[in-house]
C-alpha cells in the first residue's frame, strides 16, 4: 500500500525520529542523473525487489565543436540551510546544486556562522529544533541581523503550536511544508536570489 509514496521526499513508515524518509528519493535522483530509472515490486508474503537500469555508455569518437561554453545558473545565490538532522540538510543541498550552499547544524551553529558571514541570499531554517528553535532563531536574526530577516524561509512539518502559528503570522515568511515539491522549491528560491541581488547591487 506504500508503493505508490515510497520515493516521495520525507515519507517513511518508521516512527518519529527514526528515519527522514529520504534514502530512496536520493537514491532514485542519483539514478536519474545517470540517465537511468529505478524500479521496485513487491508482493506480501513474498519479497521486494528493486532494479536499477543504467544506460551502457560507448566510446564513440567526438567531433571537434566550438560552442561557447555553459552559462553559468542565471539565478546562482548563497543559500544557508539549517537543519539538525544532517540527511535533511544534504538532500536540501543537493536539491539545490546550481547554488553556493552552507549548511548549519543547529540554531547556535547558525548564529555562529551568521555573526561572522551575513553574505547570504536565502536562509532555509526548520522550524523545530532541540536548542534554539527556528521562531528563536529568526527573533535573533530580525534584531543582529535585520536585513536578512525576509530572506528567512522556514521548513516544517506542519505541526505548530498556537504560539508558533501566532509569531508565523505575525511576520509572514514563506513557509516550505514536508514533503515539498522540489520544482516548486527550486523555482521559488531562485526568484528569491534574483530579488534579493537585484536590491542590494
Amino acid at each position: 500500500e506504500h508503493l505508490a509514496r515510497i520515493f516521495e521526499p520525507f515519507f517513511t513508515t518508521k516512527p518519529v525520529g527514526s528515519g527522514t524518509g529520504l534514502g530512496l528519493p536520493i537514491s532514485k535522483t542519483i539514478v536519474e542523473e545517470h540517465g537511468g530509472r529505478i524500479e521496485v515490486r513487491s508482493e506480501v508474503g513474498r519479497g521486494t525487489s528493486f532494479v536499477v537500469r543504467l544506460p551502457v555508455s560507448k566510446a564513440e569518437p567526438v567531433a571537434e565543436t566550438h560552442a561557447p561554453p555553459t552559462a553559468p545558473p542565471a539565478a546562482r545565490g548563497r543559500i544557508l540551510i539549517i537543519d539538525d538532522e544532517a540527511g535533511i540538510r544534504a538532500a536540501m543541498a543537493r536539491m539545490l546544486r546550481g547554488h553556493d550552499v552552507v549548511q548549519a547544524r543547529s540554531g547556535e551553529d547558525a548564529k555562529t556562522i551568521l555573526e561572522a558571514d551575513a553574505a547570504f541570499d536565502v536562509i532555509l531554517c526548520d522550524m523545530m529544533m532541540p536548542g534554539v528553535s527556528g521562531v528563536e532563531l529568526h527573533e535573533w536574526i530580525a534584531t543582529v541581523r535585520p536585513e536578512l530577516a525576509d530572506q528567512v524561509v522556514f521548513v516544517s512539518g506542519g505541526a505548530f503550536s498556537p504560539k508558533t502559528r501566532d509569531y508565523l503570522s505575525k511576520v509572514g515568511n514563506l513557509r516550505f511544508e514536508k514533503p515539498f515539491d522540489v520544482v516548486s522549491v527550486k523555482r521559488i528560491i531562485a526568484e528569491m536570489v534574483v530579488a534579493h541581488r537585484s536590491r542590494v547591487t
